[in-house]
């Protein structure tokens, strides 16, 4: 992702199983703009990937 985001400026967004303090950490540090916490509701799929687009 770290990679990705030098060239571009593709958003991402982490989708795991894991969700501690350090997952999350490490996920924005790689470069993600967010991390999901398995299993994730459609509505917050939506909310991240709108505001990973600039929508809201």
């Amino acid at each position: 992702m770290m990679q990705l985001r030098a060239i571009s400026k593709t958003p991402g967004i982490a989708i795991s199983g894991f969700g501690n303090n350090g997952d999350i950490e490490r996920s924005l540090q790689a470069g993600f703009s967010e991390h999901l916490i398995k299993p994730i509701k459609l509505e917050k799929l939506e909310a991240a990937i709108e505001r990973a687009i600039g929508l809201t």
